[in-house]
Order: structure tokens, then sequence, then C-alpha cells
């Protein structure tokens, strides 16, 4: 059966499905050592349908990506997967581990987290994602950039960027003859 016979999520959560696509490539998913070892890669509609494989990797690899110091130790019971008793294992560990990741108000991870891991599909689990992979990705900036992190939320108007440029030539210019 192909994912076509399935029951297609609204086109209104195309952006959004595509949103999760785009947040993954830049964590480098798909060219993860889970992803290749598994033989799985993330795509727009991968979770259209239960993908129990490339849920166990993705749900995995996010962990890793959040703290992976923290990860060796929780999960070294239950990952890879094997079976089903280890799959409910795997699942409560990553709940608990995602509960207790800092920033939880910045994640806003679902109240029912746990049962949304039972059946990993659709526009919630979706909007999971891209919950997720945006603090990650956002953590990773963090870290990179540190101080100079406000540069990115730079405004979008270009009158206040001509100030702010000009702000900042000014600053430059009172440097120069103190100096």
């Amino acid at each position: 059966m192909n994912r076509s016979s399935f029951r297609q999520l609204p086109d209104r959560y195309l952006k959004l499905r595509q949103c999760l696509v785009s947040s993954v490539s830049v964590l480098q998913f798909n060219e993860s050592a889970i992803a290749i070892h598994n033989k799985v890669s993330m795509e727009r509609d991968s979770f259209v349908v239960p993908n129990k494989v490339l849920f166990e990797c993705f749900l995995y690899f996010i962990c890793c990506e959040a703290d992976s110091k923290k990860v060796d130790k929780e999960f070294r019971d239950c990952w890879p997967v094997l079976d089903r008793k280890q799959g409910n294992i795997f699942r409560k560990t990553a709940v608990d581990f995602l509960k207790s990741l800092p920033d939880q108000d910045k994640i806003r991870l679902p109240v029912n987290l746990g049962s949304l891991l039972l059946s990993p599909y659709g526009e919630k689990f979706y909007s999971f994602g891209v919950n997720i992979t945006n603090y990650l990705i956002t953590n990773k900036l963090k870290k990179t950039m540190g101080p100079n992190l406000h540069l990115l939320y730079m405004p979008q108007d270009v009158d206040k960027l001509k100030l702010l440029k000009l702000k900042v030539l000014e600053m430059a210019t009172d440097r120069k003859s103190v100096v």
C-alpha cells in the first residue's frame, strides 16, 4: 500500500509539513548516522500515516541534539528499539527526557505528549515536531553566535535598519575620536 491510498492531510497543513522538513534538514537529520544506519529519510509526507521506524529515529535524534551526554545514559537500555516492550520503554523514556528539558514554556510540549507519541502522525505530530526542532535550532544558534544572536532579529523595516546603521556608525566614529 502506498501513501496515496491513505487519507491525506488537508492542504492548509502543507506549510506545517514543509516547515518540519526544513527544520529537520537544518539539523541535518537525513545526514545523521541514525538515519543512515536505519535507512530512513524525512520527507514532507513522512508522518501523514504512522511510520514507526522513522518516528523512533527522529525522536532519538531530537533527544541526542538536545543533550547527547544525558541520552547516552538514559537510553542505553532501550535504543535501538528491537521489540514492542522495548518500544514502550523507549517512548516513556523519551517523554520523561523531553519534559526534563530546560525552557519548557519555549518548547510548547503538548499536555498529552505520551499519547501523541503512541500514534505519531497527523497535524498534532507535525506541530510537535516543528516546535521541538525550532527550540533545538534556537539553542544551537545561541551556542554558536553567543552574544551576537540579537543580530538575527534585525528590524525588517528599511527605515529602522537605516537608523540603526547610522547609530552604529556614529558610535564607531565617536570611538575613533576618543582613541
